[in-house]
């Protein structure tokens, strides 16, 4: 097992963390997500739905093919870092708040997303440094999985 999947595993907590997919105009939904849906199209507009238990900064992280990508959460791509208050924030967002839903468009398959959850300083933004932060630092892991399908 890697450092990586080791850190994910010990600092994991059940729920926090769902993708919901996006409507066309908005994301104001008139019914509820299906409980465990966890397919979505390619193209698909989607959102994730975190819930912190309190104020924290954000860094997540995608696995596609054993591969681990940097998931922008900012009004830009390479914005990976994101404040967010208690209870439930949809990412990614502008800086006013509003929600850019994210589509899958080339890759098929189980896509696994991570979010590390640091409540303390603006945490690094790779990988093997969340795992030495983690030990003088308050960290959780949130994750989903969905397979997007064509």
């Amino acid at each position: 097992m890697s450092d990586w999947e080791r850190f994910t595993q010990d600092h994991k907590v059940d729920g926090g963390l769902k993708i919901v997919p996006a409507k066309q105009f908005g994301v104001a939904r008139r019914s509820t997500p299906e409980e465990g849906s966890t397919a979505l199209q390619l193209g698909q507009k989607y959102l994730f739905e975190l819930t912190s238990p309190k104020p924290c900064h954000v860094v997540a992280f995608e696995c596609f093919n054993d591969t681990w990508h940097p998931l922008g959460l900012g009004q830009e791509e390479r914005v990976l870092r994101v404040k967010v208050p208690l209870g439930t924030s949809l990412l990614p967002r502008a800086t006013d708040g509003t929600p850019i839903p994210l589509a899958e468009y080339d890759h098929p398959g189980l896509h696994r997303f991570v979010f590390v959850l640091s409540f303390g300083p603006k945490p690094p933004s790779n990988r093997k440094a969340l795992i030495a932060l983690a030990e003088h630092q308050q960290v959780e892991v949130v994750e989903v999985e969905v397979r997007f399908v064509g």
